[in-house]
Protein backbone atom coordinates (compact mmCIF):
# COMPACT_ATOMS: atom_id res chain seq x y z
CA UNK A 1 0.00 0.00 0.00
CA UNK A 2 1.39 3.54 -0.73
CA UNK A 3 0.08 6.18 0.99
CA UNK A 4 0.31 10.35 0.33
CA UNK A 5 -0.22 13.02 2.63
CA UNK A 6 -2.05 15.95 0.99
CA UNK A 7 -0.56 19.26 2.75
CA UNK A 8 -2.47 22.35 1.68
CA UNK A 9 -3.58 21.60 -1.84
CA UNK A 10 0.70 19.45 -2.56
CA UNK A 11 0.74 16.08 -1.90
CA UNK A 12 3.99 14.01 -1.21
CA UNK A 13 4.82 10.33 -1.02
CA UNK A 14 5.90 8.69 1.94
CA UNK A 15 7.44 5.36 3.34
CA UNK A 16 4.77 2.93 4.48
CA UNK A 17 5.90 3.26 7.60
CA UNK A 18 4.01 6.15 8.05
CA UNK A 19 1.02 3.99 7.65
CA UNK A 20 1.59 1.04 9.42
CA UNK A 21 3.74 2.51 11.96
CA UNK A 22 5.09 -0.04 14.56
CA UNK A 23 4.77 0.47 18.32
CA UNK A 24 6.31 -0.64 21.19
CA UNK A 25 5.71 -3.97 22.88
CA UNK A 26 4.30 -1.41 25.86
CA UNK A 27 1.92 0.53 23.44
CA UNK A 28 0.80 -2.34 21.64
CA UNK A 29 -2.67 -1.76 22.91
CA UNK A 30 -3.06 1.94 21.62
CA UNK A 31 -2.01 0.62 18.33
CA UNK A 32 -4.26 -1.83 17.92
CA UNK A 33 -7.05 0.13 19.69
CA UNK A 34 -6.46 3.22 17.76
CA UNK A 35 -8.71 4.15 14.97
CA UNK A 36 -6.33 5.93 12.33
CA UNK A 37 -8.50 8.86 11.01
CA UNK A 38 -7.42 10.07 7.61
CA UNK A 39 -8.53 14.03 7.84
CA UNK A 40 -9.37 17.10 10.24
CA UNK A 41 -10.88 19.12 6.94
CA UNK A 42 -14.53 19.25 7.68
CA UNK A 43 -14.55 19.69 3.85
CA UNK A 44 -13.15 16.44 2.96
CA UNK A 45 -15.78 14.19 1.22
CA UNK A 46 -15.32 10.98 2.71
CA UNK A 47 -16.12 10.73 6.27
CA UNK A 48 -15.97 6.95 6.50
CA UNK A 49 -12.94 7.15 8.84
CA UNK A 50 -14.93 8.74 11.44
CA UNK A 51 -17.21 5.48 11.58
CA UNK A 52 -15.13 4.38 14.89
CA UNK A 53 -15.67 7.06 16.46
CA UNK A 54 -19.42 7.03 15.72
CA UNK A 55 -19.40 3.12 17.05
CA UNK A 56 -18.01 4.15 20.24
CA UNK A 57 -20.50 6.66 20.97
CA UNK A 58 -23.24 4.22 20.34
CA UNK A 59 -26.51 5.23 21.18
CA UNK A 60 -25.75 8.00 24.07
CA UNK A 61 -27.14 10.82 23.76
CA UNK A 62 -24.88 13.13 24.92
CA UNK A 63 -21.50 13.90 23.31
CA UNK A 64 -19.30 16.42 24.98
CA UNK A 65 -16.35 17.84 22.58
CA UNK A 66 -14.09 18.82 25.10
CA UNK A 67 -10.82 21.34 23.24
CA UNK A 68 -7.84 22.49 24.95
CA UNK A 69 -8.29 25.53 24.28
CA UNK A 70 -10.02 27.78 21.53
CA UNK A 71 -6.55 28.47 20.26
CA UNK A 72 -6.08 26.19 18.62
CA UNK A 73 -7.24 25.49 14.69
CA UNK A 74 -6.52 22.17 14.28
CA UNK A 75 -8.55 20.87 16.88
CA UNK A 76 -11.62 23.48 15.78
CA UNK A 77 -11.41 21.95 12.62
CA UNK A 78 -11.52 18.22 13.88
CA UNK A 79 -14.50 19.13 16.05
CA UNK A 80 -16.36 20.56 13.50
CA UNK A 81 -15.56 17.70 11.33
CA UNK A 82 -16.84 14.94 13.78
CA UNK A 83 -20.16 17.52 14.64
CA UNK A 84 -21.02 17.16 10.99
CA UNK A 85 -20.61 13.89 11.02
CA UNK A 86 -22.37 13.24 13.86
CA UNK A 87 -25.12 15.49 12.70
CA UNK A 88 -25.38 14.15 8.92
CA UNK A 89 -25.61 10.27 10.24
CA UNK A 90 -26.12 9.68 13.44
CA UNK A 91 -29.18 11.97 13.90
CA UNK A 92 -27.31 14.93 16.71
CA UNK A 93 -29.72 18.46 16.10
CA UNK A 94 -28.66 20.38 19.04
CA UNK A 95 -25.11 21.90 19.61
CA UNK A 96 -24.50 23.37 23.47
CA UNK A 97 -21.89 25.53 23.60
CA UNK A 98 -20.28 26.57 26.56
CA UNK A 99 -21.48 30.09 25.87
CA UNK A 100 -24.10 32.17 27.26
CA UNK A 101 -27.17 30.87 27.64
CA UNK A 102 -29.05 33.90 26.68
CA UNK A 103 -26.54 34.87 23.66
CA UNK A 104 -27.00 31.27 22.46
CA UNK A 105 -30.73 32.06 22.28
CA UNK A 106 -30.56 34.97 20.92
CA UNK A 107 -27.99 33.87 18.05
CA UNK A 108 -30.18 30.61 17.80
CA UNK A 109 -33.27 33.26 17.02
CA UNK A 110 -31.05 34.60 14.31
CA UNK A 111 -30.02 31.64 12.79
CA UNK A 112 -34.17 30.18 12.45
CA UNK A 113 -34.69 33.96 11.01
CA UNK A 114 -32.01 33.42 8.12
CA UNK A 115 -29.58 35.60 9.59
CA UNK A 116 -26.32 34.88 8.08
CA UNK A 117 -24.03 32.78 9.54
CA UNK A 118 -21.13 35.83 9.45
CA UNK A 119 -23.66 37.83 11.50
CA UNK A 120 -25.55 34.92 13.65
CA UNK A 121 -22.62 33.31 15.18
CA UNK A 122 -21.11 36.77 16.73
CA UNK A 123 -24.58 37.33 18.57
CA UNK A 124 -23.66 34.30 20.91
CA UNK A 125 -20.07 33.15 20.73
CA UNK A 126 -17.03 34.55 21.94
CA UNK A 127 -14.58 36.06 18.82
CA UNK A 128 -12.27 32.76 19.35
CA UNK A 129 -15.52 30.98 18.07
CA UNK A 130 -17.71 32.94 15.88
CA UNK A 131 -14.48 34.38 14.29
CA UNK A 132 -12.44 31.29 13.62
CA UNK A 133 -12.57 30.38 9.48
CA UNK A 134 -11.92 26.66 11.12
CA UNK A 135 -15.44 26.83 12.29
CA UNK A 136 -16.98 28.36 9.40
CA UNK A 137 -18.30 24.85 8.12
CA UNK A 138 -20.27 24.12 11.10
CA UNK A 139 -21.91 27.73 11.49
CA UNK A 140 -22.71 27.46 7.47
CA UNK A 141 -24.10 24.01 8.43
CA UNK A 142 -26.80 25.31 11.21
CA UNK A 143 -28.37 27.92 8.52
CA UNK A 144 -28.58 25.97 5.83
CA UNK A 145 -29.93 23.35 7.76
CA UNK A 146 -33.07 25.28 8.13
CA UNK A 147 -33.83 24.40 4.67
CA UNK A 148 -34.24 20.86 5.74
CA UNK A 149 -36.77 18.78 7.46
CA UNK A 150 -35.00 19.15 10.55
CA UNK A 151 -32.80 21.93 11.73
CA UNK A 152 -29.81 21.96 13.82
CA UNK A 153 -30.56 23.84 17.09
CA UNK A 154 -27.82 25.84 19.35
CA UNK A 155 -28.42 26.71 22.56
CA UNK A 156 -25.59 28.04 25.30
CA UNK A 157 -25.39 26.73 29.07
CA UNK A 158 -22.82 29.39 30.35
CA UNK A 159 -24.29 31.79 33.01
CA UNK A 160 -21.09 34.81 31.42
CA UNK A 161 -22.39 36.53 28.66
CA UNK A 162 -20.57 35.87 25.53
CA UNK A 163 -22.58 37.51 22.69
CA UNK A 164 -21.17 41.09 21.22
CA UNK A 165 -24.77 42.51 21.92
CA UNK A 166 -26.19 41.09 24.61
CA UNK A 167 -26.09 44.71 26.32
CA UNK A 168 -28.32 46.65 24.57
CA UNK A 169 -30.35 43.73 23.42
CA UNK A 170 -31.26 41.46 26.55
CA UNK A 171 -32.45 44.54 28.44
CA UNK A 172 -35.00 45.43 25.96
CA UNK A 173 -35.88 41.97 24.92
CA UNK A 174 -36.94 41.33 28.69
CA UNK A 175 -38.63 44.48 28.46
CA UNK A 176 -40.57 42.96 25.94
CA UNK A 177 -41.37 39.66 27.51
CA UNK A 178 -42.66 41.24 31.08
CA UNK A 179 -44.61 43.67 28.28
CA UNK A 180 -46.56 40.28 27.49
CA UNK A 181 -48.83 40.50 30.22
CA UNK A 182 -51.29 43.77 30.42
CA UNK A 183 -50.93 46.20 31.81
CA UNK A 184 -47.31 46.50 31.41
CA UNK A 185 -45.20 45.47 35.25
CA UNK A 186 -43.07 48.79 34.92
CA UNK A 187 -44.25 52.65 33.68
CA UNK A 188 -42.49 54.12 31.20
CA UNK A 189 -39.65 56.01 32.98
CA UNK A 190 -38.95 52.84 34.94
CA UNK A 191 -38.73 50.96 31.28
CA UNK A 192 -36.57 53.40 29.91
CA UNK A 193 -33.99 53.07 33.14
CA UNK A 194 -33.81 49.40 32.96
CA UNK A 195 -33.23 49.50 29.28
CA UNK A 196 -29.90 50.54 29.89
CA UNK A 197 -29.17 48.48 33.49
CA UNK A 198 -25.82 46.44 31.73
CA UNK A 199 -24.50 49.20 29.53
CA UNK A 200 -24.36 51.18 32.90
CA UNK A 201 -22.76 48.10 34.94
CA UNK A 202 -19.87 47.22 32.36
CA UNK A 203 -19.52 51.24 32.19
CA UNK A 204 -19.59 51.28 35.96
CA UNK A 205 -17.11 48.25 36.43
CA UNK A 206 -14.74 50.34 33.61
CA UNK A 207 -14.59 52.92 35.51
CA UNK A 208 -14.51 51.02 38.61
CA UNK A 209 -17.54 52.92 40.56
CA UNK A 210 -18.78 50.79 43.49
CA UNK A 211 -21.91 52.55 44.05
CA UNK A 212 -22.65 51.98 40.60
CA UNK A 213 -22.23 48.69 40.26
CA UNK A 214 -24.08 47.89 43.23
CA UNK A 215 -27.30 49.98 41.82
CA UNK A 216 -27.41 47.92 39.02
CA UNK A 217 -26.88 44.82 41.21
CA UNK A 218 -30.09 46.28 42.68
CA UNK A 219 -31.43 47.02 39.40
CA UNK A 220 -31.06 43.25 38.38
CA UNK A 221 -32.92 42.49 41.69
CA UNK A 222 -35.96 44.08 40.79
CA UNK A 223 -36.28 42.70 37.51
CA UNK A 224 -35.99 38.94 38.99
CA UNK A 225 -38.83 40.27 41.80
CA UNK A 226 -40.95 41.66 39.44
CA UNK A 227 -40.45 38.43 36.87
CA UNK A 228 -41.31 35.94 39.70
CA UNK A 229 -44.11 38.27 41.19
CA UNK A 230 -45.54 37.83 38.19
CA UNK A 231 -44.91 33.74 37.07
CA UNK A 232 -48.24 32.83 36.80
CA UNK A 233 -49.37 35.61 34.68
CA UNK A 234 -46.07 35.15 32.25
CA UNK A 235 -46.37 31.18 32.25
CA UNK A 236 -50.05 31.72 30.70
CA UNK A 237 -49.12 34.41 28.44
CA UNK A 238 -45.55 32.60 26.69
CA UNK A 239 -45.33 29.02 28.21
CA UNK A 240 -43.21 27.25 31.14
CA UNK A 241 -40.31 27.04 29.16
CA UNK A 242 -39.72 30.89 28.34
CA UNK A 243 -40.17 31.83 31.65
CA UNK A 244 -37.80 29.42 33.17
CA UNK A 245 -34.96 30.71 30.37
CA UNK A 246 -35.74 34.96 31.89
CA UNK A 247 -35.81 33.68 35.43
CA UNK A 248 -32.43 32.12 34.50
CA UNK A 249 -30.76 34.75 32.66
CA UNK A 250 -31.56 37.19 35.47
CA UNK A 251 -30.18 35.28 38.16
CA UNK A 252 -27.35 34.68 35.84
CA UNK A 253 -27.04 38.49 35.47
CA UNK A 254 -26.87 38.88 39.21
CA UNK A 255 -24.35 36.75 39.74
CA UNK A 256 -22.23 38.42 36.88
CA UNK A 257 -22.54 41.21 38.42
CA UNK A 258 -21.89 39.97 42.27
CA UNK A 259 -18.12 38.41 40.53
CA UNK A 260 -17.39 42.48 39.37
CA UNK A 261 -17.78 43.97 43.20
CA UNK A 262 -15.06 44.27 45.52
CA UNK A 263 -15.66 42.09 48.30
CA UNK A 264 -15.32 39.12 45.80
CA UNK A 265 -11.61 38.45 45.20
CA UNK A 266 -10.23 36.01 42.43
CA UNK A 267 -8.21 33.88 44.05
CA UNK A 268 -5.23 32.71 42.34
CA UNK A 269 -6.51 29.44 41.16
CA UNK A 270 -9.37 27.33 39.08
CA UNK A 271 -11.26 27.11 42.00
CA UNK A 272 -12.88 30.43 41.92
CA UNK A 273 -14.66 29.09 39.07
CA UNK A 274 -16.68 26.59 41.43
CA UNK A 275 -19.80 28.49 41.31
CA UNK A 276 -19.74 29.27 37.20
CA UNK A 277 -19.06 25.18 36.72
CA UNK A 278 -21.90 24.84 38.92
CA UNK A 279 -24.54 26.59 37.06
CA UNK A 280 -23.08 24.99 33.70
CA UNK A 281 -24.03 21.86 35.03
CA UNK A 282 -27.34 23.25 35.68
CA UNK A 283 -28.15 24.97 32.85
CA UNK A 284 -27.04 21.85 31.02
CA UNK A 285 -29.60 19.58 32.54
CA UNK A 286 -32.00 22.09 31.90
CA UNK A 287 -31.09 22.71 28.16
CA UNK A 288 -31.31 18.50 27.45
CA UNK A 289 -34.13 17.30 29.79
CA UNK A 290 -36.46 20.29 29.53
CA UNK A 291 -35.94 22.20 25.97
CA UNK A 292 -34.57 19.07 24.21
CA UNK A 293 -35.79 15.95 25.75
CA UNK A 294 -35.86 13.86 22.86
CA UNK A 295 -32.94 15.36 20.82
CA UNK A 296 -29.19 14.22 20.62
CA UNK A 297 -26.74 16.66 21.92
CA UNK A 298 -23.28 17.93 20.83
CA UNK A 299 -21.75 19.53 24.06
CA UNK A 300 -18.74 22.13 22.97
CA UNK A 301 -16.78 23.36 25.48
CA UNK A 302 -13.19 23.20 27.16
CA UNK A 303 -11.39 20.19 28.52
CA UNK A 304 -11.24 21.93 31.97
CA UNK A 305 -14.54 22.19 31.89
CA UNK A 306 -15.80 18.59 30.89
CA UNK A 307 -13.44 16.58 33.14
CA UNK A 308 -14.88 14.03 35.52
CA UNK A 309 -12.92 14.81 38.93
CA UNK A 310 -10.33 17.37 39.15
CA UNK A 311 -9.10 16.19 42.70
CA UNK A 312 -7.25 12.82 41.08
CA UNK A 313 -5.35 15.67 39.18
CA UNK A 314 -2.22 16.10 40.21
CA UNK A 315 -0.27 19.89 38.62
CA UNK A 316 3.35 20.40 39.78
CA UNK A 317 4.87 22.53 40.94
CA UNK A 318 1.78 24.51 41.75
CA UNK A 319 -0.92 22.34 43.39
CA UNK A 320 -2.89 24.73 44.45
CA UNK A 321 -4.41 26.06 41.08
CA UNK A 322 -6.32 23.09 40.62
CA UNK A 323 -6.82 21.93 44.49
CA UNK A 324 -11.03 22.42 45.39
CA UNK A 325 -11.66 22.68 41.47
CA UNK A 326 -15.23 20.97 40.84
CA UNK A 327 -16.12 21.09 37.33
CA UNK A 328 -18.91 21.00 35.98
CA UNK A 329 -18.08 17.75 34.28
CA UNK A 330 -17.90 15.40 37.44
CA UNK A 331 -21.79 17.09 37.83
CA UNK A 332 -22.80 15.98 34.32
CA UNK A 333 -21.60 12.42 35.11
CA UNK A 334 -23.68 12.12 37.88
CA UNK A 335 -26.69 13.88 36.16
CA UNK A 336 -26.81 11.89 32.79
CA UNK A 337 -24.93 8.67 33.31
CA UNK A 338 -24.29 6.35 30.65
CA UNK A 339 -26.06 8.82 28.53
CA UNK A 340 -23.07 10.83 28.65
CA UNK A 341 -19.59 10.19 26.27
CA UNK A 342 -16.66 12.60 26.65
CA UNK A 343 -14.09 12.69 24.54
CA UNK A 344 -10.93 15.20 25.05
CA UNK A 345 -9.30 16.92 21.97
CA UNK A 346 -5.43 16.04 22.82
CA UNK A 347 -2.22 17.40 20.53
CA UNK A 348 1.30 16.55 20.55
CA UNK A 349 3.40 19.72 19.38
CA UNK A 350 2.37 23.08 17.57
CA UNK A 351 1.79 26.20 18.03
CA UNK A 352 -1.61 27.85 19.22
CA UNK A 353 -2.73 31.63 19.23
CA UNK A 354 -5.99 33.54 19.76
CA UNK A 355 -7.34 35.43 17.54
CA UNK A 356 -6.33 39.14 18.00
CA UNK A 357 -4.75 38.45 21.34
CA UNK A 358 -1.35 36.73 20.85
CA UNK A 359 0.52 32.72 20.75
CA UNK A 360 -0.36 30.59 23.78
CA UNK A 361 2.13 28.45 25.56
CA UNK A 362 2.32 25.41 23.33
CA UNK A 363 2.02 21.98 24.06
CA UNK A 364 5.50 19.55 24.96
CA UNK A 365 6.09 15.83 25.07
CA UNK A 366 7.18 15.36 28.45
CA UNK A 367 8.66 11.38 29.23
CA UNK A 368 5.98 9.33 30.01
CA UNK A 369 3.14 10.94 28.90
CA UNK A 370 0.16 10.14 27.06
CA UNK A 371 1.36 11.96 23.79
CA UNK A 372 4.84 10.48 24.14
CA UNK A 373 2.97 6.94 23.73
CA UNK A 374 0.43 8.17 21.36
CA UNK A 375 3.35 9.64 19.20
CA UNK A 376 4.73 5.35 18.49
CA UNK A 377 1.65 5.27 16.31
CA UNK A 378 3.13 7.14 12.92
CA UNK A 379 0.00 8.26 11.63
CA UNK A 380 -1.23 12.29 11.97
CA UNK A 381 -4.69 11.76 13.51
CA UNK A 382 -5.71 9.09 16.13
CA UNK A 383 -8.89 8.28 18.13
CA UNK A 384 -9.02 6.38 20.97
CA UNK A 385 -11.22 5.19 23.30
CA UNK A 386 -10.31 4.12 26.47
CA UNK A 387 -11.80 0.31 27.91
CA UNK A 388 -11.83 -1.71 30.93
CA UNK A 389 -8.86 -3.40 29.13
CA UNK A 390 -6.31 -0.68 28.90
CA UNK A 391 -3.12 -1.49 29.75
CA UNK A 392 -1.64 -1.11 33.21
CA UNK A 393 0.39 1.70 32.37
CA UNK A 394 -2.61 3.59 31.13
CA UNK A 395 -4.95 3.25 34.18
CA UNK A 396 -1.56 4.66 36.28
CA UNK A 397 -0.98 8.72 36.41
CA UNK A 398 1.26 10.17 33.49
CA UNK A 399 1.56 13.57 32.30
CA UNK A 400 -0.42 14.80 29.57
CA UNK A 401 -1.77 18.31 27.86
CA UNK A 402 -5.11 17.07 27.84
CA UNK A 403 -6.64 19.84 29.70
CA UNK A 404 -4.66 22.37 28.15
CA UNK A 405 -3.93 24.36 31.73
CA UNK A 406 -0.80 26.14 30.57
CA UNK A 407 -2.89 28.03 27.91
CA UNK A 408 -5.78 28.55 30.46
CA UNK A 409 -3.82 30.18 32.78
CA UNK A 410 -1.91 32.17 30.42
CA UNK A 411 -5.08 33.91 29.04
CA UNK A 412 -6.51 34.23 32.88
CA UNK A 413 -2.94 36.01 33.58
CA UNK A 414 -2.10 33.81 36.29
CA UNK A 415 0.65 32.04 34.16
CA UNK A 416 4.12 32.81 35.92
CA UNK A 417 6.02 28.95 35.31
CA UNK A 418 4.40 26.32 33.41
CA UNK A 419 2.44 24.20 34.89
CA UNK A 420 3.14 20.00 34.64
CA UNK A 421 -0.31 17.84 34.54
CA UNK A 422 -0.96 14.10 35.46
CA UNK A 423 -3.94 12.19 35.69
CA UNK A 424 -5.49 8.96 35.14
CA UNK A 425 -6.94 10.01 32.13
CA UNK A 426 -9.09 6.87 31.16
CA UNK A 427 -10.60 7.60 34.61
CA UNK A 428 -11.32 11.58 33.23
CA UNK A 429 -12.47 10.91 29.97
CA UNK A 430 -14.07 8.10 27.53
CA UNK A 431 -11.33 8.72 24.33
CA UNK A 432 -8.89 11.06 23.28
CA UNK A 433 -8.71 12.12 19.95
CA UNK A 434 -5.20 12.89 19.06
CA UNK A 435 -3.41 15.45 16.20
CA UNK A 436 0.14 15.09 16.03
CA UNK A 437 0.56 18.62 15.43
CA UNK A 438 -1.54 21.66 15.56
CA UNK A 439 -1.64 24.99 14.20
CA UNK A 440 -3.01 28.42 15.50
CA UNK A 441 -6.70 29.84 15.26
CA UNK A 442 -7.11 32.13 12.33
CA UNK A 443 -10.28 34.35 11.00
CA UNK A 444 -9.49 32.16 8.15
CA UNK A 445 -9.36 28.39 7.63
CA UNK A 446 -5.70 28.67 6.42
CA UNK A 447 -3.42 26.10 7.96
CA UNK A 448 0.05 27.12 7.90
CA UNK A 449 2.06 25.10 4.63
CA UNK A 450 3.95 22.76 5.82
CA UNK A 451 0.32 21.59 8.30
CA UNK A 452 -0.98 18.19 7.36
CA UNK A 453 -4.52 17.96 7.54
CA UNK A 454 -5.95 15.45 5.50
CA UNK A 455 -4.17 11.85 4.47
CA UNK A 456 -4.75 10.38 1.27
CA UNK A 457 -4.67 6.43 0.76
CA UNK A 458 -4.11 4.81 -2.80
Amino acid sequence: MRCTIAILGAAVACAPTLCTGIAPAQDAWLSDHAARITSINPDEPDSADLDAVVAAIGSRRIVVLAERTPGDGAVLWAKSRLARKLINEAGFSVIAFEAGLYDCRAMNTQFAAGTDYSAAAPIGLDPQWSSSGFMLTLFRDVWTSYFKPTPIQVCGFDQRFSGRRTSRQLPRELLDYLGSIDPHPLDKAQRRHHLTVLERLIQAVEQADDNAIVQSWEDLHHLLSLLKKHESALVHARGRNDFEFWKRILEDAIANAERTMPFDVDYPGLSDDNARQERMSEHLAFLANQIYPDQRIIVWCSALTAMADAATVRVEPNQQLIDGYTPAGTRWRTTFGDELYVIAFDVGQGNCELIREGPLPAPAVEPGSLEEHLQTIDWPFLFIPFADDSPEWLRQSIPGNLLGLNPVLARRQLLEDLQFVSAVWPAQFDAVFFIRRSFPNHWEARPPDDAVHTVILE
